[in-house]
C-alpha cells in the first residue's frame, strides 16, 4: 500500500491513494515480471548500474526533471529545488528558494527560466535557471496547481482542485510568458469535466499538448473500501489556438479512461510519455501496476483500464511512473517496491527486472524518474529517504 509522507504538497497523491498521512515506512512490497512472449519483445535488453544514493536530497522530494546539464529535484517538504550538475556529479540542495510555505510540486524550463508550481500557494515561482535566484512570485487562478510545462512562449499550468478532502472543479491555467515583470500575462482558464489535472505533456511534431486528469478515490467511511469518485482522462489541446488566445478553439479532445468495475485500483492515469517514434502515448497509473497506451495519431485507447500493460506484479494499491528511452525501452519505476522494470515497447511487455533501487528493506518511495537519452543515464527520487538514485545502463 502507498503512505503518504504526510507532506501537504503530496495530500492530492494520498488522497488519490487513499492513505493516511504521517504514516511510518513499511517494508517494501515483493515484487516479479509479468507473464509474457519472450519471442514477440525483440529489442536488446539493458541491465542497469544503480547508485541507490548518489545524494540526499531535501524533504519530500516531488519530482525531478532533467535538463541538458542539469538534473532538478522539487522539495515540497523543504520548500526548494536541488540543482545536479550531471558533469560533476556535484548536489546543490538548496539551489533555488521558493520560500515558505509553499510547497512546490513541479518544474519547467523553457531555456533562460525556471517555472515552479507552488501547490500550497497558487502560485508560479520565476526563477533565473543560471543561478537560481529567484526574479519573482506570480498568483495564478488555480487551486492547487501541480503539473506544469513551458512551450511557445506560453506557460501551461495544471489546477488540481484539491480542497482537501475532495477534488473540486479542474482545469488548465492558460499564460504568456514575458521578459520582464510581472513575467506572465493570464489568457484565461480551460475548465475541464474531469478531475485532478495532474500532468501536461508536449507533442512538438503535431503541435499538441495532452493533459493527464488522474481521477480520484477515497473511502467508504462505514466500510473502509475504496471510492472512485472521477474517472480519469485526457484532453488533446491545439498549441496553436493556445498561442492565438483562442482558447474557445483550443479543446479538440476529451478522451476519458474508465476505470475496470472489477477493479477499484484501475485507471488513474498519470502522466503521458512519448514513445520514441512519438506515435504512442503511454500512461503509468496512479493506482495500480498497469500501464495505458493512447493512440496519438488516431486519438483513441491502444490499451485501456479493459486490457492495460501490466507493468510488474503488484498487489492492490501501487504507485507507478515511467520514462522512454530512445531505443524502445522504457524504465518503469514501482513506488511500493523501490524497484525498476525495462519495458518493450516492441511487444508491449515488461522483459525484465525488478532491479533495487533503495538500500534497506523499509519503503523508501521511488516516486519519479526523468531519463537522459544523451548520456544514457536515469535519476530516480525516493521520497520517503529524500534521496536520489542514479541508474545506467551496464551493457547492451
Amino acid at each position: 500500500m502507498y503512505r503518504s509522507p504526510g507532506w501537504a504538497a503530496l495530500a492530492a497523491l494520498a488522497a488519490l491513494a487513499g492513505c493516511g498521512e504521517g504514516s511510518a515506512p513499511e517494508p517494501v512490497d515483493p515484487g516479479g515480471l509479468p507473464p509474457f512472449d519472450e519471442a514477440a519483445c525483440g529489442l536488446p535488453r539493458v541491465t542497469p548500474d544503480v547508485t541507490p544514493r548518489l545524494a540526499v536530497t531535501g524533504v519530500t522530494n516531488n519530482a525531478v526533471v532533467v535538463d541538458g546539464e542539469a538534473v532538478w529535484v522539487v522539495h515540497s517538504g523543504d520548500n526548494t529545488v536541488g540543482r545536479l550538475d550531471v558533469s560533476s556529479g556535484v548536489f546543490d540542495r538548496g539551489f533555488i528558494d521558493t520560500g515558505d510555505g509553499r510547497n512546490p510540486w513541479a518544474l519547467a524550463s523553457d531555456g533562460a527560466r525556471l517555472w515552479i508550481s507552488n501547490y500550497a500557494t497558487s502560485t508560479v515561482t520565476v526563477a533565473r535557471r543560471s543561478d537560481g535566484a529567484v526574479l519573482g512570485e506570480v498568483a495564478i487562478e488555480a487551486v492547487a496547481p501541480s503539473g506544469i510545462v513551458a512551450a511557445g512562449g506560453l506557460v501551461l499550468v495544471a489546477s488540481s482542485g484539491f480542497v482537501g478532502p475532495e477534488f473540486g472543479p479542474s482545469g488548465v491555467v492558460v499564460l504568456r510568458a514575458l521578459e520582464e515583470a510581472p513575467w506572465l500575462e493570464p489568457l484565461g482558464f480551460l475548465p475541464s469535466p474531469a478531475r485532478n489535472a495532474s500532468s501536461l505533456t508536449v507533442d512538438p511534431a503535431r503541435g499538441r499538448v495532452y493533459v493527464v486528469y488522474t481521477g480520484a478515490r477515497g473511502f467508504d467511511p462505514a466500510t473502509g473500501d475504496v471510492i472512485v469518485t472521477s474517472d480519469g482522462a485526457v484532453e488533446v489541446l491545439d498549441l496553436a489556438a493556445l498561442q492565438a488566445g483562442e482558447l474557445d478553439k483550443a479543446v479538440l479532445l476529451h478522451l476519458p479512461l474508465r476505470r475496470d468495475p472489477s477493479d477499484p485500483f484501475s485507471g488513474g492515469p498519470r502522466s503521458l510519455q512519448l514513445s520514441a517514434d512519438g506515435r504512442w502515448g503511454y500512461l503509468p497509473s496512479a493506482s495500480s501496476p498497469a500501464i495505458y497506451k493512447l493512440d496519438l495519431e488516431r486519438l483513441v485507447w491502444a490499451r485501456d483500464a479493459s486490457d492495460p500493460i501490466p507493468g510488474y506484479v503488484g498487489a492492490g494499491n501501487q504507485l507507478t511512473a515511467l520514462a522512454m528511452r530512445g531505443d524502445g525501452l522504457a524504465w518503469v519505476v514501482a513506488y511500493n517496491q523501490d524497484a525498476a522494470y525495462l519495458l518493450d515497447t516492441s511487444c508491449d511487455a515488461t522483459v525484465a527486472g525488478p532491479f533495487d533501487l533503495g538500500e534497506t528493506p523499509l519503503l523508501e518511495g521511488a516516486l519519479d524518474i526523468a531519463w537522459d537519452e544523451a548520456t544514457q543515464q536515469g535519476w530516480v527520487i525516493l521520497s520517503v529517504s529524500s534521496a536520489l538514485a542514479q541508474v545506467r545502463d551496464s551493457s547492451r
